[in-house]
């Protein structure tokens, strides 16, 4: 699988990852030779990278995540990982960072739930969110502090808020 994620900083800046490789590659629209900015090959070790997310705090710092269940951190400024977050045990259905709290990464996996993590201490998730049935979709609300899903089987958009970690705030009726 593949993914892209432009900067939200610098709109000629682009994340890559595709195919079988293990390295996200980070291109500059402004040099259209096809090869990546050097020194911008960011390994993943043995690891595909399945989805790349860029910081929307930090200009320097962006998640990939691989089929196996695990997040790798890094800084652009940096040749190597700063850290990894073995977040789920299936594959990935959504990876998106907070509007305003550089440190707070969302995360879905087809085993039925959604984590809320502070990667600056990623031990364990802030927020787990169990949902009965695999997640097709999830990302941050534009607030940050809360976050929507879509699940499988179900054609509902479901809204939460981080402050009510019970219950959704509402159900939006989906597409019949």
């Amino acid at each position: 699988s593949a993914d892209v994620s432009w900067s939200p900083f610098d709109s000629h800046l682009l994340l890559c990852c595709a195919g079988q490789g293990s390295v996200v590659q980070l291109f500059d629209t402004r040099d259209l030779k096809s090869v990546p900015i050097t020194g911008s090959r960011f390994s993943c070790r043995a690891f595909h990278a399945s989805w790349v997310r860029w910081n929307k705090v930090n200009e320097n710092l962006f998640a990939a995540a691989h089929d196996t269940g695990e997040i790798r951190l890094f800084d652009t400024r940096m040749d190597r990982d700063l850290n990894f977050i073995t977040a789920h045990r299936t594959k990935f259905t959504g990876l998106d960072w907070s509007q305003n709290e550089q440190s707070m990464l969302l995360s879905s996996g087809a085993e039925k739930n959604i984590k809320i993590w502070n990667v600056e201490n990623p031990k364990d998730p802030v927020l787990v969110v169990t949902t009965g049935v695999s997640v097709l979709k999830s990302r941050f609300t534009p607030s940050g502090y809360g976050f929507a899903m879509v699940l499988q089987n179900d054609s509902n958009l479901t809204l939460w808020h981080l402050g009510n970690r019970s219950a959704p705030i509402h159900i939006f009726q989906g597409h019949t």
